[in-house]
């Protein structure tokens, strides 16, 4: 597809996109946390950070280290992060790009200096420091795919080369003059044909990319390890004078990047459901728990449970469940009830909001033995006469002295019991939404089919 269609989809994607916006905070905070995962381990990925997605993601998330796997490579992805927020923090204000900026992304990514293996100028491997946050002094070559040496600037060359870059991108800036994609598509190119620094001037880049499609409202775009060769390819046709081929490249990625971002704006499941890794993890995660100790509950735990278990099972199922509000004419979804202890030992109910308002207290800690959540939909649109309802409920049970339990109310869907040592993760948690919208989805289906034939 030519370059000016593929910048008019863009562009549209984007428009739809800016309808939804703004997104509810906790939609939009999992969509940026799926997206910086996304980031951070294929940047690292395609230099040769040796970290899967799933050592990445529990490093990231959690600051588990892999087993045997290089610090320095830890360190990089760390680094990578670091320096990825920030830039997701200053892109919201007005903060300029300038060569000092370039230098402490660099800084941020690197964290400090480290010895590499470097081609000579007479095509010799040799070993050298890495300087992080300076330019480089000694010159940086790279091995085409053709066997040839490409040569980038020298050390003496590079400063007024990024002056040049800064000003280049100042002047787009002030005349208006190149659409933002080809902007961040030509800053990237002009940059790697530079290569200011000894090392992580590809990470650099994608970065500088990102910052200027984000400064115009896209989201970043992914450039996959599993499309490297692609990616390394289109910049050697760069070198040869054909700049279309990495633009055609950057602004499909672009195109894939709207597309995710917009699945997530309108609260669809954004993760990849098939990366093997992931299963891994939660292999790791069973084993695990087969070890977790026997805890005896108490009003503390209990309530911690509360804050990083139950509450975002809740808060995911009300966001997913409001896919099904358009089908109906009527709604009502919310905590149905906390059953409570006592002091006097006596059982009582109250509403989700009083339980809440009393948990938060935190001097007097209810003791709950059952939470509920309801579901309901009445009236389905277009059904005539015919009074279809829809409706569905969590149950948490904390009666166990031991472990609790939570049940929804399908034969089908299983109940997941759990030491209360033991947190919902956020895997599990989407696993069970996922179960219950198939559900409902069948359910609304035989409804819709049911109202045609007796229409």
């Amino acid at each position: 597809m030519p370059i000016p269609e593929l910048i008019q989809q863009a562009d549209a994607l984007k428009a739809e996109l800016d309808q939804l916006r703004p997104l509810d905070e906790t939609q939009e905070s999992r969509i940026w946390q799926q997206f910086r995962l996304w980031w951070n381990y294929h940047s690292n990925s395609i230099e040769g950070n040796s970290l899967t997605y799933g050592e990445t993601k529990l490093l990231i998330l959690h600051g588990l280290t892999a087993n045997g796997k290089p610090l320095r490579h830890h360190f990089e992805v760390v680094g990578h992060n670091e320096a990825l927020k920030w830039l997701l923090d200053v892109v919201k204000g007005d903060y300029p790009l300038t060569e000092q900026f370039i230098r402490e992304l660099h800084q941020m990514i690197l964290k400090e200096r480290y010895l590499k293996k470097v081609i000579t100028p007479d095509g010799q491997e040799a070993t050298a420091w890495v300087e992080v946050g300076q330019y480089k002094n000694k010159p940086n070559h790279v091995l085409k795919s053709t066997g040839e040496i490409f040569y980038f600037a020298s050390p003496e060359e590079t400063p007024a080369r990024m002056e040049e870059l800064i000003s280049w991108y100042r002047e787009r800036q002030e005349k208006k003059d190149l659409h933002p994609i080809l902007q961040a598509v030509e800053m990237h190119y002009r940059f790697i044909r530079i290569h200011p620094f000894d090392d992580g001037n590809g990470r650099v880049a994608r970065l500088l990319l990102n910052f200027i499609l984000l400064r115009h409202g896209y989201p970043p775009v992914i450039i996959r390890k599993e499309d490297k060769e692609d990616y390394l390819l289109a910049l050697e046709q760069a070198d040869a004078g054909q700049l279309e081929a990495f633009s055609r490249f950057i602004a499909q990625n672009l195109i894939q990047s709207l597309q995710i971002m917009l699945r997530g704006a309108r609260g669809e499941d954004i993760t990849e459901e098939d990366d093997w890794e992931k299963r891994i993890e939660l292999l790791q995660q069973s084993l695990e728990e087969e070890d977790a100790p026997t805890v005896e509950k108490t009003n503390e735990l209990l309530w911690q449970r509360f804050q990083d278990s139950f509450l975002p099972l809740f808060e995911l199922l009300e966001q997913k469940m409001r896919r099904f509000d358009g089908f109906y004419a009527n709604h009502k979804h919310g905590p149905k009830y906390a059953t409570l202890e006592a002091i006097t030992g006596k059982e009582e109910k109250e509403t989700f909001e009083a339980f809440i308002r009393r948990a938060n207290e935190q001097e007097n800690l209810p003791v709950f033995q059952e939470l509920g959540y309801r579901f309901h939909w009445e009236g389905l649109k277009n059904s005539g006469t015919q009074l279809f309802e829809l409706a569905f409920s969590v149950r948490i049970n904390l009666e166990h002295r031991f472990k609790y339990s939570v049940s929804v109310a399908f034969p089908e869907i299983p109940d997941m019991e759990k030491l209360y040592s033991q947190t919902i993760s956020e895997e599990e948690r989407r696993n069970l939404v996922r179960q219950v919208g198939d559900k409902l989805v069948e359910i609304v289906e035989n409804q819709v089919k049911k109202a045609k034939e007796e229409g």
